[in-house]
């Protein structure tokens, strides 16, 4: 987060593709591990589509691209125990509300809630990627962390947004 509040004045607002690139790159400058590969992953492959991103479907298409790209290099997918778990639920509904006439907040309120439940299926569920994979499942009592992080930031979103 500091290298976010650090760049956000530097961000082109009114270009979605750079935002995303933007984002991407204080990530990749200040997130370690595995998850700031994987997040950086996600936003470069998402910018490549999304365009002017003027509607919903082009940012559910950008979010598809990198959930696409994260599946074919990180070799995970729902129901390995990662953030994909949360991820895809929460993109899955974006998808339903393309469609409907809802509002982009109310999409986002049902991604929100997918996300979560995805999270809450992890628990208890056998890794089979990532970190956890690593670990006895026995000692695997909590959900995943991964998972819980989408949560955190697709909330954080939909927050910002309402306000």
């Amino acid at each position: 987060m500091r290298a976010l509040t650090e760049c956000i004045d530097k961000i082109p607002w009114d270009e979605p593709s750079e935002v995303l690139l933007s984002v991407s790159d204080a990530i990749e400058r200040s997130m370690g591990g595995t998850s700031g590969a994987i997040y950086t992953l996600l936003l470069t492959s998402g910018s490549r589509v999304i365009g002017r991103g003027e509607c919903l479907s082009k940012w559910v298409e950008s979010l598809m691209e990198g959930i696409r790209a994260i599946k074919q290099y990180g070799g995970a997918d729902v129901g390995d125990r990662t953030m994909l778990d949360s991820l895809v639920p929460a993109a899955k509904a974006l998808q339903r509300f393309i469609t409907d006439s809802s509002s982009p907040l109310d999409a986002l309120k049902a991604a929100v809630e997918a996300a979560k439940q995805g999270t809450a299926d992890t628990l208890g569920m056998k890794a089979g990627a990532g970190r956890a994979s690593y670990v006895h499942s026995s000692q695997l009592t909590q959900v995943d962390p991964g998972a819980r992080a989408v949560d955190i930031w697709l909330e954080a979103i939909l927050t910002a947004l309402s306000d």
